[in-house]
């Protein structure tokens, strides 16, 4: 600086040169007090060694302007430093500012997920417990079907024993007391016109008593079913229903039903008895249809009547007693793999229909 002080110390300083010196020094890092003391030290030498000019007692001119000149860069770049510094410091604050919103963000993002996965859990929870209780439900269902089945087999089983206990037992005991009131009177010696006719009305109530007796037996089990097969068991039941009610049923029977096991033929006979009954009690019927028919794979009984009808439940259940002998015949068909329907249209009559598998269900069907 002192050579440029010197060189230049009785003319305008050469901005091309003072501009570089400027630059060079802004780029030096050398701030604008920087600048003054390296102007200072440059003075002082140039004092000490006789070489500045005075004029007044004020500094030289030329010093002042070159050092004026050279400062100009700095000046300009701690002017462009000083801008750009508030800008970014306004940038550092908007960004400050992005951060705590961020941060704010963040934390109300990870409360939800907080709360999004306790959600989850809660409903996992709640899809675990229904899903045990569904299975709960299924099983007690099987249970109560399994019990049902149990309970028609035992009842079916008790029905037989007391038939069969009814019909060789106690008929054949009153039929005996017959016998004897009836030798009893042959042999009278004497001509008692009383005492005959009261053997003759004893003998009469015995005759009464085997037959409800025989009547009985035959309800809780057709010896004939078992003797002979389901289509005599089925006539005879049906010639009882007109006797009793005067309904007057057609039949068309196919006596290849006959092949099916001894549980599919009782439920194909019971479902007969409940249905018969159902309609002697409700229909108000004057017809019965009734026929049983093979298709491929299965056998189909329909029972229809021209009855009154009555309105079907979406859905039958407990709640409705009258609707039990429903259930039944439904369980029954059920328990030997088969359907049941029913179809009913008040006005318009009845029609039940059973469908029973043409494979052999084993026995044990109903034991299950």
């Amino acid at each position: 600086m002192e050579k440029y002080l010197l060189k230049n110390s009785d003319t305008i300083p050469d901005s091309a040169i003072t501009h570089r010196l400027g630059t060079r020094t802004l780029k030096l890092g050398i701030n604008l007090l920087g600048l003054a003391r390296i102007h200072l030290n440059s003075l002082t030498s140039l004092e000490k060694a006789g070489l500045t000019t005075q004029e007044n007692g004020e500094p030289n001119r030329q010093s002042s302007d070159f050092f004026n000149a050279v400062a100009e860069p700095l000046e300009e770049g701690g002017f462009k430093a000083s801008k750009t510094g508030h800008q970014l410091s306004s940038t550092i604050e908007t960004l400050r500012h992005h951060e705590e919103d961020l941060a704010r963000s963040n934390k109300n993002l990870l409360a939800e997920i907080t709360r999004l996965k306790e959600v989850e859990n809660s409903l996992r929870t709640s899809e675990e417990t229904a899903s045990l209780l569904l299975e709960q439900a299924r099983e007690m269902q099987e249970e109560m079907r399994s019990l049902s089945r149990r309970l028609i087999t035992a009842q079916e089983d008790e029905r037989k024993r007391i038939s069969r206990e009814l019909h060789d037992v106690i008929a054949q005991t009153l039929a005996g007391i017959n016998v004897r009131l009836a030798v009893l009177r042959s042999q009278s010696v004497a001509n008692n016109e009383d005492f005959h006719e009261k053997i003759e009305i004893t003998e009469h109530l015995v005759e009464q008593s085997v037959e409800i007796v025989h009547r009985f037996a035959y309800d809780l089990r057709p010896v004939v079913l078992d003797d002979i097969g389901l289509i005599p068991a089925l006539k005879s039941c049906i010639k009882s229903f007109t006797d009793s009610y005067g309904i007057e049923v057609k039949t068309s029977i196919s006596h290849s039903v006959e092949e099916l096991n001894s549980s599919a033929l009782t439920t194909l006979y019971r479902i007969t008895q409940e249905a018969l009954t159902n309609i002697s009690r409700h229909s108000k019927a004057s017809l019965v249809s009734f026929s049983i028919r093979p298709s491929k794979s299965s056998f189909r009984m329909r029972i229809a009547d021209n009855g009154q009808g009555f309105a079907l439940p979406e859905k039958t259940s407990k709640r409705q007693p009258k609707r039990l002998g429903i259930l039944g015949m439904r369980e029954r068909a059920e328990m030997v793999g088969g359907t049941f329907q029913i179809e009913s249209v008040e006005g318009k009559g009845t029609a039940i229909q059973v469908e029973i598998p043409r494979a052999r269900v084993p026995d044990e069907s109903y034991k299950s």
